[in-house]
């Protein structure tokens, strides 16, 4: 068996072309820098790592939203469809006593 070993904060080391192009970065002025093909800021500019609180707030919403039509949905099987279920099975219920009777007194 191969066992493979990672360091969690192992970095390569940097090469002296990456150091000099990092060094002339920071030395150009901000104003000459181009930023056409970086990313609008948005709401979420102030996120910090591991948080999500614009996903988040969106899933509490639509949590919240099918919490709703459960509860809706409960109210109108209480209202509607759950009495003629329980009377139907009330009557289910009769008849399977009904029939035990005469199958146990033989009556007709």
């Amino acid at each position: 068996m191969n066992i493979i070993r990672y360091e969690v904060n192992g970095k390569p080391a940097l090469t002296e072309a990456q150091i000099a192009r990092l060094q002339a970065l920071r030395e150009m002025p901000e104003e000459d820098i181009d930023l056409s093909d970086m990313p609008e800021v948005t709401d979420c500019s102030d996120a910090r790592r591991g948080l999500l609180p614009c996903i988040e707030k969106e899933l509490e919403q639509k949590r919240d939203s099918v919490r709703q039509a459960k509860l809706t949905m409960a109210g109108c099987l209480a209202q509607y469809a759950q009495p003629e279920l329980v009377e139907r099975e009330q009557e289910i219920m009769q008849e399977q006593l009904t029939q035990h009777l005469k199958e146990k007194h033989h009556v007709d």
